[in-house]
């Protein structure tokens, strides 16, 4: 079930992002067409999941799979508004409008689609 419990990163979320060092990461989907990412941070315990969801996704780079997550934000603004940049090494790097996280214990998700809905 997609999460309802989104928060945009901002000032309040590092505590949420440096919760993940040392976890697991996963791209779980990227739509190209659309712009948009999810990723999960996961410890392999029982504990929630917590999911990066990006849109307007001008630059993405990213392995599939890691381990040691120290994923980190950066927000700039430009003409056009709101810029981040999520990074994590080598591993991630996106560059979007929008970048929002919240956790889950379910651990299979997929971005929805607008044609889902009907």
């Amino acid at each position: 079930m997609w999460p309802t419990n989104w928060k945009k990163i901002g000032s309040e979320t590092p505590d949420l992002l440096s919760q993940c060092r040392g976890y697991q990461g996963q791209v779980c989907e990227f739509l190209i067409g659309h712009g948009q990412l999810l990723a999960r941070f996961y410890a392999g315990h029982p504990l929630a999941d917590t999911l990066l969801y990006c849109t307007g996704c001008d630059v993405v780079r990213f392995h599939a799979y890691w381990k040691d997550v120290d994923v980190r934000a950066a927000i700039s603004h430009d003409k056009q508004g709101t810029m981040f940049t999520i990074t994590d090494g080598e591993r991630l790097y996106v560059v979007c409008r929008t970048a929002e996280l919240a956790e889950s214990r379910d651990t299979i998700l997929s971005i929805p689609r607008l044609y889902d809905a009907a």
